[in-house]
Order: structure tokens, then C-alpha cells, then sequence
């Protein structure tokens, strides 16, 4: 796969580190175009992607969640755009939805119980006094029908 104008609907610290991968694997930075809706839900993410001009042209959605990309799939749908004729999506997480979706959703799926076990190691470090940092955990793509 390989996107000339990429838009990236995400969240916070997500954003940075969606934007960290793509950079490192050599997509250049003006390539990106980052929006970041007020909450990450169905309306907040309908409400951002309508804001997107409708001349501004990109050929993929980068989105940080599964719902968010979902959204965004109705929203250019809305637009007469087709997923992935015009525009390829990827979300993010590997819900259940995503392989139900028509299009099915390509996604990113991470180990939420190796997260989860690496978050609490951390909260109960800086509980402990001891300084804590960001880790990264492992992630795997699930290639489907929209990119």
C-alpha cells in the first residue's frame, strides 16, 4: 500500500504514535493531514470528518480507533466516494465490527491483554514512587477489504 495524501482522524499521544510508524517505514510527513475530533465517538468523529472540505483531496484514512474509521467509511460513503475505490481506511484496534463491516475494515490489532498488563505495571510503579515511561506493545495488521 502506498497513499500520496493520508488523513489521520485520531486521539492525543495515538496520533503522534500512528504518525511515529508511518514516518519511520519512509512516508514522508506532507503527506499527512491530521485532524483530531473534541471526543472519540460516533458524533464527535461525524462532526470532525464533516469538517474535512469537500475539494480537499486525500487516498487514505488513517483513523485511531475502529469506531472512528467505521465513522469515517459512512461519511465519505455520504460523500460518493467509494471504500477503497477512492479512499482506502484503516482503523485501529480490531473489533468485532470491523470484520462484519461492508467493507470489512483493515485494522490494527493490538494485544489488549499484554496493554493491559503493561499498564498496570506502570501504575503501580508510579504509585511506588518510581518514574515510569511510555511503552510500545506489539501491534499486527489485519488486511480486509477497505484498504
Amino acid at each position: 500500500m502506498r497513499f500520496n495524501s493520508i488523513l489521520v482522524v485520531g486521539c492525543g499521544n495515538m496520533t503522534g504514535a500512528m504518525l511515529e510508524g508511518w514516518l519511520a517505514g519512509g512516508v514522508p510527513r506532507d503527506n499527512f493531514t491530521v485532524v483530531t475530533p473534541s471526543r472519540e465517538s460516533v458524533p464527535g468523529g461525524v462532526e470532525l470528518l464533516r469538517e474535512v472540505p469537500d475539494g480537499r483531496r486525500f487516498d487514505a484514512v488513517l483513523a485511531a480507533s475502529d469506531v472512528l474509521a467505521l465513522t469515517a467509511i459512512d461519511v465519505l460513503r455520504g460523500r460518493g466516494l467509494r471504500v477503497p475505490g477512492d479512499v482506502a481506511v484503516i482503523g485501529y484496534d480490531d473489533i468485532e465490527r470491523a470484520a462484519l463491516s461492508r467493507p470489512a475494515l483493515t485494522t490494527i490489532r493490538q494485544d489488549i491483554r499484554a496493554g493491559g498488563r503493561v499498564m498496570v505495571d506502570l501504575l503501580l510503579r508510579k504509585i511506588g514512587g518510581e518514574r515510569a515511561s511510555s511503552q510500545l506493545t506489539a501491534t499486527t495488521l489485519v488486511l480486509r477489504e477497505s484498504a
